[in-house]
């Protein structure tokens, strides 16, 4: 009865009969409960949206690698220099003290010369040239004359008296004519003429001395010699190459259109480093060899100091823009990263480490690329 009461007094409170008003409620409970629904079906949504759109995170397995622990040996490097051959002395012969002109010359540019093997004569006057062809002149008749000798003779030897008696006659007058013309100014050529000798052994690199050429007393070049014959590599190594060659070391040269390697020493190393450059000349004197000819370019590889260096195998090596560096592991066998500054390359095929690494370190030797700094490894048992 209170119920009844109570909804009838609110059904006239809202103007509205007692079954209005339970239909408005009930209304009123659809609509909590779709509103309800609906907010849990939203929630549902976003979380399955934040689910499927949401990165995955892959945990892969670890890399295996291996390891290899910097080796301390004694290497000897090598620096690379471009450069020429050049004569290792070359020697300027100007004419002696004297004016005339050259008369004869007796050697080529490519042949070698003893020291005081007369290379040219000079004449002092006009007419030695002159008297100097006509002593040539009678030395050739004098030849022809040897040989008409041995001709007249085979004729008696033969039987032939006749052809004999008449070859003989033609020489024994062409051999009175020959001496009386020719002696006196034959004595007389060599007083006059004066040799141009070679002031010390070697091969003549160039020749400008002509027949009929003026020379003037100690002022006229005729001929450049290399003593010795000697060649070398004029190379031009860098400054920062410098300290680790000295004089002495060996050195392996090629020269341009040769595949063959010559052999060589540094004799001397320019004290100058060329501000431009920033080179210096050292100088290689190489084994005597017909094939080297001055001028030639060339590339040397000269053998370094032996020195105490770090050593890893070109596996452990990286690089990238920064430069090259290596991986290490720590006692938990962690990754970090270590730039480093190489030297040379040894025969075997190793690096030469010059700083950033310690003897003690534990280098990745293998996978280097699949891991990076902070990654955690597997270490491959040897």
């Amino acid at each position: 009865m209170t119920h009844d009461h109570d909804q009838n007094s609110e059904a006239d409170h809202f103007g509205l009969t007692a079954e209005e008003l339970a239909q408005a409620k009930r209304h009123r409970l659809v609509i909590i409960i779709l509103g309800i629904l609906a907010t849990a079906l939203l929630i549902i949504f976003i979380a399955w949206r934040a689910k499927v759109t949401a990165p995955v995170r892959i945990i892969a397995e670890p890399v295996h690698v291996s390891t290899v622990a910097p080796v301390q040996r004694s290497v000897t490097g090598m620096v690379s220099a471009e450069g020429h051959l050049a004569p290792a002395r070359e020697v300027v012969v100007n004419a002696p003290n004297i004016d005339g002109k050259i008369v004869k010359v007796l050697v080529a540019v490519g042949d070698k010369v003893q020291a005081g093997q007369p290379l040219a004569l000079v004449g002092h006057s006009s007419s030695d040239q002159n008297n100097f062809e006509q002593l040539a002149l009678a030395e050739s008749q004098q030849a022809d004359m040897t040989i008409a000798e041995s001709e007249y003779k085979r004729a008696e030897a033969a039987g032939d008296t006749t052809l004999a008696e008449i070859l003989k006659k033609d020489y024994d007058a062409a051999a009175r004519h020959l001496r009386h013309k020719s002696g006196k100014k034959a004595r007389q050529k060599a007083v006059t003429l004066t040799p141009i000798t070679a002031p010390v052994s070697g091969l003549v690199l160039s020749c400008t001395a002509e027949k009929g050429m003026a020379v003037i007393s100690n002022s006229t070049e005729l001929f450049r010699i290399a003593e010795k014959g000697e060649i070398e590599m004029q190379a031009n190594v860098a400054e920062k190459d410098l300290p680790s060659i000295s004089v002495g070391a060996s050195a392996d040269v090629k020269i341009a259109g040769s595949d063959n390697n010559f052999s060589g020493r540094i004799a001397s190393i320019s004290p100058v480093v060329d501000n431009v450059t920033h080179s210096a000349t050292v100088h290689i004197l190489l084994d005597d060899n017909p094939a080297l000819k001055a001028g030639v370019s060339a590339e040397a590889h000269i053998h370094t100091m032996p020195v105490q260096a770090l050593l890893l195998p070109e596996s452990a090596i990286m690089s990238d823009d920064t430069g090259h560096y290596v991986y290490s592991l720590d006692d938990g066998n962690a990754i970090a990263r270590h730039q480093v500054t190489l030297g040379q390359k040894t025969s075997d095929g190793q690096w030469e480490v010059l700083s950033g690494l310690q003897k003690q370190d534990n280098i990745v030797a293998s996978s280097g690329s699949m891991v990076s700094p902070g990654d955690r490894v597997i270490v491959d048992k040897k």
